[in-house]
This record gives structure tokens, sequence and C-alpha cells, in this order.
């Protein structure tokens, strides 16, 4: 395979639905993760497995970290749904859109669950 894969542990117990939920690609080099327990410890095994260096940039909430990188914009959640990870994400320097996924976030759906990545 042109790009290698490895697999992440996802902690039992804390409430997270799965790795894309308090993990994405911010950037080419970016990855936005949450700073909570499942997700520290999600980062150790990435930077353990990975080929390449990652750049972490750390949310408070889990899925404040979901996001969607396309084209070079970062499609992330809105100030309304998580308010301190909207800071975290005012530092990040490039294009980005917030989006109110308030509604669909009560089927425990994300940002990256309400799209289709097309290569």
């Amino acid at each position: 395979s042109k790009w290698p894969v490895s697999s992440i542990t996802v902690l039992p117990g804390f409430g997270v639905l799965h790795l894309k939920s308090m993990s994405s690609m911010c950037g080419i080099d970016t990855i936005a993760i949450s700073d909570t327990t499942p997700g520290r410890q999600a980062w150790k095994e990435i930077v353990s497995k990975a080929k390449y260096k990652y750049k972490r940039l750390a949310f408070p909430d889990d899925n404040g970290a979901n996001c969607v990188f396309v084209n070079g914009v970062v499609l992330h959640p809105s100030k309304e749904d998580y308010p301190e990870s909207f800071k975290v994400w005012e530092t990040l320097e490039c294009k980005k859109i917030a989006l109110n996924n308030s509604e669909f976030s009560k089927a425990d759906g994300s940002l990256t669950c309400n799209s289709i990545l097309i290569c």
C-alpha cells in the first residue's frame, strides 16, 4: 500500500464513539486530537507507530477536535457546540469554517459523519 496503516486503540469506558470522534487531520501534517485521557493515549500510539512526524493540536473536548480538512479548508465545530475547543480552532492559521452540529450530535454524529470524501 502507498499509505501505511496502523491500528490505534480507543480506550473503552470514556464515551468516545471511535477514533475519528476525537481526532482528525486538520492540515497536511497536523492532527487535531483531544487532550483527554483517551486522546492522550491515542496520541502516544500515533507517535510511536507513525511513519511520518505529525504536529499535535490539542483540544479540551473529545468531539471538539473532530473536523474535516478539504481543499486547504478546515470545517470545524462552532463556538456554540464546543466553546473551549473553539478557542483552540481560533489559533490555527489557515482558512476555517465553523459549522453548527448541535442537532446531529444528539445522535452521536460528528462533522466527519456528515461528510463523504472523494479522492
